[in-house]
């Protein structure tokens, strides 16, 4: 699998705690892979195998690429070296390697790039051995649906214009109210959203506990958070950062409005520049836990569909 790299980035916030994850994909058909996952605090982990390695993978749709953890592929060939920019303006080092063999529970790919960074203060609060993180384009041939009340996450596989093989029909992205065109630059996944009727662009990232605003926004969306805590975020490099924190009071997306949303305000700016793109916020954890979100990276489109709501 080839890939043209760009930096790779991840926060998260607060404090996890480690779980005896030994799990195994439950079922598997040519046309579909279903992957149990367990949820540490408002993350997904998946058992997987690097290069013989064999520990677990956090699901991360903020990372374009695969991220291995600095602290078992220190030694790997290094075919490239840049500071990475992170959430609240954090840097840290970082080099591009290549594996010969990465497998995430029954599903394997060769020849693999990957960024490197030092992972090892995100897995020392897991308590669990983390090699990496699993990016978007180790997803790009299928749909993935992720369903965090069932604990689940299923890989469609899809023919060449992008529809599944098994199911057409029962297409979230057909029959979601909530649902839109994917704007997949540099392989992150983008949305559209409103806040207080302006527009913003909104990076789908399932490495993100809560949503998180860019600072820079106007004051009138600013204003929409009802600030009533300092909270510690956690950069990628290990570094600790205050941030304002709060409640959003509503968020508009394509047929869908999520109130009450757990958010921060941080600086997005060194992730935008790293990209090349505009980024007005991140949302993971805050949507994950109200529906079942899917992507087909194909047809490069994405719904929503709350739990609640009927087939």
């Amino acid at each position: 699998m080839k890939c043209t790299h760009e930096p790779s980035h991840l926060f998260h916030i607060g404090t996890y705690q480690g779980n005896s994850l030994d799990l195994h994909v439950t079922e598997r058909t040519p046309s579909r892979i279903i992957f149990p996952f367990r949820k540490v605090r408002n993350l997904i982990l998946l058992e997987g195998v690097a290069d013989r390695l064999d520990g677990y993978f956090i699901l991360d749709t903020g990372a374009p690429y695969l991220v291995l953890n600095k602290t078992y592929f220190r030694d790997s060939k290094i075919k490239g070296e840049w500071m990475a920019g992170g959430v609240g303006g954090t840097q840290s080092s970082t080099f591009a390697t290549q594996i010969s063999e990465l497998t995430v529970q029954d599903l394997s790919w060769t020849d693999v790039d990957a960024d490197v960074l030092s992972l090892s203060h995100i897995e020392n609060k897991l308590g669990a051995k983390i090699l990496g993180l699993l990016g978007n384009a180790l997803f790009n041939q299928y749909e993935m649906e992720i369903n965090l009340q069932e604990q689940v996450m299923i890989l469609h596989t899809l023919d060449n214009k992008g529809n599944r093989i098994h199911e057409p029909e029962k297409c979230n992205y057909r029959n979601s109210k909530c649902r839109g065109k994917l704007n997949s630059q540099s392989n992150l996944i983008l949305m559209n959203a409103k806040i207080a009727g302006k527009r913003l662009t909104l990076c789908m990232d399932t490495g993100a506990e809560m949503l998180v605003l860019n600072k820079v926004l106007r004051k009138k969306v600013l204003n929409q958070v009802d600030v009533d805590k300092r909270m510690m975020l956690h950069g990628t490099d290990g570094n600790r950062i205050e941030v304002l924190g709060g409640n959003l009071y509503e968020l508009n997306l394509p047929g869908a409005d999520l109130c009450d949303v757990p958010a921060i305000i941080a600086s997005l700016d060194d992730m935008g520049k790293a990209y090349k793109i505009h980024i007005d916020g991140m949302i993971g954890h805050s949507l994950l836990e109200k529906g079942i979100f899917s992507v087909n990276f194909v047809r490069k489109e994405w719904s929503f569909r709350p739990y609640n709501e009927e087939e």
